[in-house]
């Protein structure tokens, strides 16, 4: 932008300001994203490690269950074949009722298992896309992600400062601008309206040409034309002929 165009010295200081922040904030905000993304990523792994370790503790007492209730099952189904053999039919039903009592928390205890099981891989797995993220940042070590936050911190701290002391120098600008506008003003009225005709005139004279420096430029450019038109200069003046 040409601030030189702009007469209030107050506002070409504002401009001055706002175009030198402006890349400056651009980072800022880049950091800024990046602070909480990887703050919102550390929260969550450590969630998940959290829920992997506490639902790895469960699945050996699952499966304790569900060993106990799957020989429970083969009992009562000895049982039911004695009853049969037996002949009595109020311990058939009885056992019967065992068996599908057994047979419902096994299911259960099944269903839960495969859900553990499917809970722990889900939050491995997210576990695993933080810490490629991270990697993509710079983060080798996942338990050195704090370093990294104070690092980004820093740079935040730093670009923070410079768009500050940028604004500190508001002062500074405006008499900058005010000099700047000042100077110009005095060269402006130096300039009498005579002095700027003869500028001008003479601006336009020197795109002008005689005609005896370029008649011969202008005899090859009709030449090349030839399929429209044919030049012939004679005695000194341009004729058109048309072919």
């Amino acid at each position: 932008m040409k601030f030189e165009l702009i007469k209030d010295p107050q506002k070409r200081e504002s401009m001055k300001i706002l175009q030198q922040q402006a890349e400056l904030k651009k980072q800022k905000k880049m950091q800024d994203a990046l602070y909480d993304t990887i703050s919102q990523q550390k929260s969550e792994r450590e969630n998940q490690m959290y829920n992997v370790e506490r639902q790895k503790k469960e699945l050996p007492e699952l499966e304790k269950d569900i060993e106990n209730r799957q020989k429970a099952l083969e009992e009562a189904n000895a049982d039911l074949k004695a009853a049969k053999r037996a002949k009595d039919e109020a311990e058939i039903k009885s056992v019967e009722r065992e068996i599908e009592n057994h047979k419902y928390y096994l299911n259960s205890l099944k269903s839960q298992l495969r859900m553990t099981n499917k809970a722990i891989k889900e939050s491995e797995e997210t576990i695993g896309a933080i810490e490629n993220s991270w990697k993509k940042q710079g983060i080798e070590d996942p338990e050195k992600v704090d370093e990294k936050l104070s690092e980004i911190s820093e740079k935040r701290q730093a670009t923070q400062k410079e768009i500050d002391d940028i604004a500190d120098k508001k002062e500074q600008y405006v008499k900058e601008a005010k000099e700047a506008i000042e100077k110009q003003q005095r060269e402006t009225k130096h300039y009498t309206i005579e002095d700027r005709v003869k500028y001008y005139s003479n601006e336009i004279g020197n795109d002008l040409k005689p005609f005896a420096e370029i008649k011969d430029q202008i005899r090859a450019d009709m030449e090349k034309k030839r399929g429209i038109a044919k030049a012939i200069i004679y005695n000194g003046r341009l004729f058109i002929k048309a072919c």
